[in-house]
This record gives structure tokens, C-alpha cells and sequence, in this order.
């Protein structure tokens, strides 16, 4: 296996972790794109409810790190 691919893998137990802050930051982060104007209300509800089925997916047991 290369070295790339080793360090990637390496941060997975962090990305496992920590998915439910990232999700959590994913999605205020959409609401002040939306809030100053970057996106529309439209897609920060696509954004934020994208995340959300994402999350859910993650605590169901549908996504394997």
C-alpha cells in the first residue's frame, strides 16, 4: 500500500469520532452562508436536510468506516 493511501486511512478512527461535531458544524456552517446571503434559503434547507439524512444513515449503521 503507498504511503498516501496509509496516511489517509490513518485519519479515519478521527473522521469516526468526531462525525457527529463535523456534521453538526456542516450544517451552522450552511445557515451563515444562508444568513449572509451566499445561498438561498432553498439551499440551505437541501444542505442542512442532506446532512441530516447523512447523519442518520451514520447512527443507523448504514455507513462503515
Amino acid at each position: 500500500m503507498k504511503q498516501t493511501a496509509k496516511e489517509f486511512m490513518a485519519s479515519i478512527s478521527v473522521d469516526k469520532a468526531l462525525y457527529n461535531e463535523e456534521i453538526i458544524a456542516s450544517m451552522a456552517h450552511a445557515r451563515m452562508l444562508q444568513l449572509n446571503d451566499l445561498i438561498t434559503e432553498e439551499e440551505c434547507e437541501q444542505m442542512v436536510d442532506a446532512l441530516g439524512k447523512i447523519l442518520d444513515d451514520i447512527e443507523q449503521g448504514k455507513v462503515k468506516f
